[in-house]
């Protein structure tokens, strides 16, 4: 039965034991937190940038490049993201900036024509989200405006990024985006169908539709859509087969567009960050005509243009397999349609110029936007080279790769004119985005990079916090031809001890996918862990991107072993290596997705190392994922498996995906668990959070365990099932589960001594209670911290006769309360001891979620069963092994579920940094 607690027993909750923190000191405590994370919020996020213009000086100086960077910060007073725009124009060594302007938060989508003379604008209405108008405004202020909810001719304009574009023809008349198209509103069969209506949608209104997943819900079937900005007229255009146009670019004659149509038969599945869907390239004209223009079949994205219009770059990659992999960059002329691979899947390394080597072509963003060089032969883009984003010029014509120097990660943003726009960064570096020339063939190596942002430092945490390495696991994997794939290291924290201070906490932190990377780039939830004093190593397992295909292809059918073993190893090495700074005795584990899967994976197999874990929307048991995720392909494959439509697993694939999944071993699970769980997730449902693994044979054991005495201390699984469980034939019931809270009611006068019949629980509790209370308010208003705490010691001592009192009286109770609950053959209670959870109801996504504890929580040393007084203490103590907290989608992509998801993980690890190993 769910009981609503107050803010401040949540956060009691969590730190457990009022004799180690109290009420204000745990407030002191979260005030200190939210104000380390305002302070590292003040480095806003980059969003993007690009290069307006560039001006040639006729006298043979210096280009005027004007660049423009748009900043994504968190507003902590609306608690929203709010978009800002900074202009700076570039002379030379020389950079002056403007001041910055906010960008209304209802533009989603915006573009400059090629001259520069005009700007679109796709705004959402500030009344409903679902309808939008187009803006288009002059250099001299002059606007349009196009109403797309009167025009009528679509549903929701896509703004994401696997379909969503706005871009103009060349000659500067014309728009092209994509849409939802547009449906009859569906009715029941008992709606009258209205005179003049040329479409029946009576029946529809339960319809299922599917869409393509996480991020993308509600985007069924698209259209292209053609605006003209002179007469205002839309032309849409279907594709038949239930292709789904987007990712729309300009013919250089305006006569036509190129496209990728995703293929949505026999059903849409989950696409973003999976680049394994199948789709193809495809030319339209401004009728509508289309035709498939790629060739085979695999994934095509990012399809970029050449200045001259001749040729036509994109990735490509296989379908089915692993959700992401290396890609071949293809080119197809135009209008001849001869396509060949210019950059194949590499499976280890390649050799390219000056000696580098090349690990492949990666990334989920796909190519710039704007690529190509102005000789229409050279194109610039970035990949993972290990876990540096590095970026390359290549030639298409030679096939030369020259790799850009670098210090930490170079991601191209732009390319116009010649001039080349990228973001640097590094771990302990926040986003600086530079800008350069690149020279002519040849001499590609030779660009030289000035900074046009000022350069921004983490307050308190010095540059130099970072180290970075590769390894060979000496452990075999598997398969033996995998054995010599590195895993690389990013550790972000303290390299020197200071003498006279404590160790430095380490915080182990996984990717997810499996299929990504973590990247040495600027991460604002890992200095903000740094901030309060953790240090942090990011493992690069076999698996990640940026090591060879074969890196790639190591991982799946071998989930919870190479990957876990990895991890565990640079846990150890980074232990090792910064052995005088880092504190063995406390390491903590955070990781989301396959992070999570792997960071309740680790504490169950090495309890010994790791101390707390919190996993943010973790993967807990593959084989009921199966039927409730929007990516079931994935199940199959990373446990080894092929995936078919439509084909259902048999027992032996369940059996080795529930073998391979961290539910399987939470009998070894030992350390506390703080459980971050998206309950609107469509990729890993909140289904995922931890089940009770046979609640009620592992309740009765914890119970008996606890209480203690002759019969109980130590009972055994094997005793429980064949004396007990092993009799009863039916499920349990609610009602059953209920009895056990009832009996203890029940048997509440018969535990009570004639000679002690004042001193019942209930009077125990109040007076225990009224004890902790003086010490909290002698602490509060004491302001020497030296003598309220010899009078918190004093009063402590005079109550641990009436302590031990208490606990012997719950002891016996529980054991009577078991006794009679087990000859009546009822199951014990639903939840496990030692379990607080926490639900938040849905809220609007504007607002702060406010989550709220419920369940029952247990006393340290005492058995789960407090009264309804001792839970309303704020100075109850909780033992909290576990802690789920329910929120919309994913934690981190709002700022109020961003700051919660932070500050309760460092709130958890505080609590168990002060807490013996279980």
């Amino acid at each position: 039965m769910l009981r609503a607690l107050s803010s401040g027993q949540r956060l009691l909750g969590i730190f457990g034991s009022a004799e180690r923190f109290s009420h204000s000191q745990v407030t002191k405590m979260v005030d200190a937190y939210v104000n380390v994370f305002k302070e590292v919020a003040q480095i806003s996020d980059l969003k993007g940038a690009k290069i307006l213009n560039v001006t040639h000086n006729e006298q043979g100086g210096n280009d005027d490049v004007s660049v423009q960077v748009f900043w994504s910060s968190r507003n902590l007073t609306s608690l929203e993201r709010s978009i800002t725009s900074c202009d700076y124009l570039v002379q030379g060594e020389k950079v002056i900036s403007f001041p910055p302007s906010p960008i209304n938060k209802n533009v989603v989508l915006s573009q400059t024509s090629a001259s520069g003379k005009w700007t679109a604008f796709m705004v959402t209405s500030e009344k409903n989200q679902e309808e939008h108008q187009v803006m288009v405004v002059n250099q001299d202020g002059s606007m349009k405006t196009f109403d797309l909810k009167v025009a009528d001719k679509h549903g929701k304009v896509y703004s994401d990024g696997e379909f969503g574009c706005l871009e103009w023809s060349a000659d500067e008349t014309m728009l092209v985006y994509v849409a939802e198209k547009k449906q009859p509103k569906p009715t029941s069969f008992m709606t009258p169908l209205k005179s003049g209506k040329s479409e029946d949608a009576r029946g529809q209104e339960f319809i299922f539709r599917d869409d393509w997943g996480e991020q993308l819900d509600g985007k069924h079937q698209s259209v292209v859509c053609l605006l003209n900005v002179n007469s205002g007229d839309i032309k849409c255009h279907e594709l038949r087969d239930q292709l789904c146009p987007g990712q729309m670019v300009w013919a250089p004659d305006s006569a036509g567009i190129f496209g990728v149509a995703f293929v949505g038969k026999p059903y849409r599945l989950g696409l973003i960050y999976n680049h394994n869907r199948e789709s193809k390239l495809f030319h339209m004209d401004l009728e509508g005509n289309y035709s498939v223009i790629s060739e085979g079949h695999s994934n095509i994205r990012s399809p970029r243009v050449s200045p001259d219009g001749l040729s036509i770059v994109f990735l490509r990659t296989k379908v089915g397999g692993p959700h992401a992999k290396c890609s071949q960059l293809c080119l197809l002329t135009w209008p001849d349609k001869q396509e060949r691979v210019v950059v194949d899947v590499v499976y280890r390394e390649k050799e390219i110029e000056d000696g580098d080597v090349f690990k492949g072509i990666y990334g989920y963003s796909g190519l710039p936007q704007r690529c190509w060089l102005n000789d229409s032969r050279r194109i610039v883009f970035s990949s993972f080279k290990f876990d540096n984003v590095v970026s390359y010029v290549f030639n298409v014509v030679s096939g030369t790769i020259t790799e850009l120097s670098h210090l930490g990660s170079l991601q191209v943003l732009d390319v116009c004119d010649g001039w080349l726009l990228v973001d640097f960064s590094y771990i302990s570096q926040p986003n600086l985005i530079r800008l350069g020339y690149v020279p002519e063939e040849g001499q590609e190596c030779k660009v030289d990079l000035i900074e046009v942002t000022p350069r921004r430092e983490i307050a308190g945490v010095p540059n130099y916090y970072r180290g970075h390495w590769l390894f060979i696991n000496e452990t075999p994997h598997p398969d033996p031809k995998y054995s010599d794939i590195p895993i690389s290291v990013i550790y972000f924290g303290p390299t020197s001890h200071k003498e006279g201070t404590a160790k430095t906490p380490l915080i182990c932190w996984p990717h997810g996918g499996p299929h990504t990377v973590s990247s040495n780039v600027y991460n604002m939830a890992a200095a903000f862990f740094v901030k309060l004093g953790y240090a942090i190593v990011f493992p690069n397992y076999r698996g990640s991107l940026g090591f060879g295909e074969d890196g790639v292809s190591s991982l799946p059918g071998h989930c919870g072993v190479t990957d876990v073993s990895d991890v565990h190893k640079a846990t150890l090495q980074c232990l090792s290596r910064f052995s005088d700074v880092l504190d063995e005795s406390k390491v903590f584990l955070f990781g989301g997705s396959h992070g999570g899967y792997l960071v309740t994976q680790l504490a169950a197999k090495y309890p010994e190392v790791y101390k707390a874990v919190s996993a943010r929307n973790p993967v807990t048991d593959i084989s009921t994922m199966t039927n409730v995720t929007d990516i079931p392909d994935w199940t199959f494959v990373e446990t080894g498996f092929p995936h078919q439509h439509g084909k259902v697993p048999d027992g032996a694939t369940l059996s080795k995906m529930l073998e391979m999944s961290p539910i399987n071993h939470i009998d070894s699970l030992k350390a506390p668990v703080l459980l971050l769980v998206g309950k609107n997730d469509a990729r890993v449902p909140p289904s995922q959070r931890f089940p009770t693994a046979e609640p009620q044979l592992r309740n009765i054991i914890t119970m008996a365990n606890e209480v203690g005495g002759e019969g109980f201390s130590d009972l055994t699984a094997a005793e429980v099932q064949e004396e007990l469980l092993g009799n009863v034939g039916d499920p349990f019931t609610s009602d059953e589960l209920e009895q056990l809270v009832e009996l203890q009611d029940e048997t509440e006068d018969e535990v009570s001594d004639d000679e002690n019949k004042n001193l019942t629980l209930d009077n125990l509790g109040e007076v225990i209670r009224m004890s902790k209370a003086l010490s909290a308010r002698l602490y509060d208003i004491d302001p020497s911290l030296d003598r309220s705490l010899k009078a918190k010691r004093a009063i402590e001592n005079v109550m641990l006769p009436y302590i031990e009192l208490q606990r012997e009286m719950r002891s016996k109770k529980a054991q009577t309360t078991i006794t009679n609950f087990f000859s009546r053959r009822v199951p014990a209670i639903a939840e496990p001891a030692g379990i607080l959870q926490q639900e938040a109801e849905a809220a609007d996504t504007s607002q702060q979620q406010d989550v709220e504890a419920a369940g029952t929580s247990q006393q340290q040393d005492a058995v789960p069963a407090h009264t309804p007084q001792e839970d309303a203490d704020l100075d109850s103590s909780y033992s909290s092994d576990w802690l789920h907290l329910y929120d919309d989608c994913h934690p981190l992509n709002k700022v109020d579920s961003e700051v919660d998801c932070l500050i309760h993980t460092a709130l958890w690890f505080e609590k168990h940094q002060h807490t013996p190993s279980s």
